[in-house]
Order: C-alpha cells, then sequence, then structure tokens
C-alpha cells in the first residue's frame, strides 16, 4: 500500500499548530512545507525515503523553503 502525508498523525498534528501544509512541488513524489516566519520544516516522501528539514532563525519563509529544497535535493540523489 503507498503511504501518504495524511496517514501519517504525528507529522499532521504538528500541521495543525503550524498552519496548513503547503505542497512544495517538483521535490520528490510528495512535498510540503509546514512553519511560519520563525520556523518551519520540509517533508519529502520519495519511493520508501521519508525526509523531514526543519529550519529556524532569521530570514523569510520562501528562503527558508528554498534552502531547504536544496539540502532534500542533495540528500535524494545520494540515496539512490
Amino acid at each position: 500500500m503507498k503511504a501518504n502525508f495524511s496517514s501519517h498523525e504525528p507529522l499532521m498534528s504538528g500541521a495543525r499548530r503550524s498552519g496548513t501544509p503547503r505542497k512544495i512541488d517538483g521535490l520528490g513524489e510528495e512535498a510540503y512545507w509546514i512553519g511560519d516566519e520563525r520556523m518551519g520544516a520540509l517533508n519529502v516522501r520519495h519511493a520508501n525515503r521519508f525526509l523531514t528539514i526543519s529550519v529556524g532563525g532569521g530570514g523569510d519563509q520562501e528562503t527558508k523553503i528554498k534552502k531547504c529544497g536544496d539540502v532534500a535535493r542533495i540528500i535524494l540523489a545520494r540515496l539512490r
């Protein structure tokens, strides 16, 4: 059975505290950003692998998403 983010209750319960998950296209089979201006996490699923890359501190949310996406791409390339 194919897993999806909606089946990961702990992940989604964290999203309820930080707002609605934002779908990120072009990263793994499925990717979502959960966070705000202070902190956030990029959750990526690809095949049977699941990554969570979290970041905090200064900077705007778009910069955090881009940086986490760059890290996720490097990790996924090494896992293939």
